[in-house]
């Protein structure tokens, strides 16, 4: 944090179990967590993720198969997660609101 660097990790965490081992790193090293959850409809991210080529783990003929699976899995930070984890937590439903977040949370220092 010396050199006012954010670190951003883009990554599917469904379920409180994968998002507590960046939790954990966080911690260790003194870093704030700042959690930023895009709404998107399924089919949108169905139809991003077979368009994606060479991606090195879900082939376009897998996307709708593992895209669904996520979904069924996906749980939203409870309120526990967000008042023990988290410094700041926003949910965001469009491409507006996302700048919106995302020039926000790399501003803070």
């Amino acid at each position: 944090m010396a050199n006012r660097l954010s670190v951003i990790v883009d990554r599917c965490n469904f379920d409180y179990s994968q998002r507590q081992v960046w939790y954990e790193l966080a911690a260790e090293y003194h870093y704030p967590v700042d959690c930023v959850v895009l709404q998107v409809p399924v089919p949108v991210c169905i139809k991003r993720c077979q368009l994606r080529t060479n991606h090195e783990t879900v082939a376009p003929t897998e996307a709708s198969r593992v895209v669904n699976l996520v979904h069924r899995q996906w749980r939203i930070p409870s309120r526990d997660e967000q008042g023990e984890f988290l410094r700041g937590y926003q949910v965001v439903r469009n491409s507006t609101e996302f700048n919106e977040a995302l020039a926000g949370y790399l501003i803070q220092k």
